[in-house]
């Protein structure tokens, strides 16, 4: 009787412990990772409904960073003596700090930013539309008063050995400027030809056209200009590309 009674608070201590689990707290999201996953859901939803009246605004992910305290520790002043202070009590050189210069930005190519060993990058031209359709099986239509500029881009496989191509890994984010226009962020795309996330093994000598999409106003023309600016790994690029 006596080992039974023990058997059984045995195992009411491991069935108490079983339904207890470890103990440990969840995980809470902070405010950011909960934006950046309604900001990606909202997207994935609404670009797959292309009878969405009211679009979607694009959330900067980096303006829910928390801003900088404004409290900066301004330099204790140094009382100038005679001996500092020059003849005829003129200022003193270099008593104002200088600007931080601008970044710098760089000129480049889209071959010499996204092309590598065998694989060629080519601007093949642009074209404005009201609606992008893709194999009839995916279509967006630009808001009210704007239209697609559509940029084409070829990725090619020069070599003899297929190739494994990955533009997603990058990261990179476009901007266009077109006919001297402010210049306006590419659209973020579901599309399995975006230039901007574009992950596929070409094979040998295979070329896949692929576009970045951009709204611009629709009383835009023609693009007789356009400079595309990449951000890239941190830095800035801007090519400028000939339309054909």
């Amino acid at each position: 009787m006596k080992r039974s009674k023990l058997q059984m608070a045995a195992m009411a201590v491991l069935f108490i412990f079983l339904l207890g689990g470890c103990g440990e707290a969840p995980y809470e999201l902070t405010e950011k990772e909960e934006q950046m996953i309604v900001n990606y859901s909202a997207h994935i939803v609404g670009k797959h409904n292309r009878y969405q009246k009211d679009g979607l605004e694009y959330v900067d992910l980096a303006s829910l960073e928390e801003p900088a305290s404004s409290e900066t520790q301004e330099p204790e002043a140094v009382p100038e003596t005679e001996s500092d202070a020059p003849e005829g009590g003129a200022p003193a050189a270099g008593g104002g700090g200088a600007l931080p210069a601008e970044e710098a930005v760089k000129s480049a190519s889209l071959g010499e930013l996204f092309g590598a060993e065998n694989i060629r990058v080519e601007f093949v031209g642009t074209r404005l539309s009201g609606e992008y359709i893709e194999k009839e099986y995916y279509a967006m239509d630009a808001d009210p008063g704007n239209t697609f500029l559509i940029v084409g881009i070829d990725v090619t496989n020069a070599g003899t050995e297929p190739a494994e191509v990955s533009f997603l890994a990058l990261a990179p984010a476009f901007r266009a400027s077109v006919n001297g226009e402010p210049a306006v962020p590419a659209e973020m795309t579901l599309l399995t030809s975006d230039f901007s996330t574009f992950e596929d093994t070409l094979d040998a000598g295979a070329t896949r056209e692929t576009v970045l999409l951009f709204q611009v106003a629709e009383t835009v023309a023609s693009a007789d200009s356009l400079v595309l600016e990449v951000t890239l790994n941190g830095e800035n690029y801007q090519i400028n590309l000939e339309n054909m």
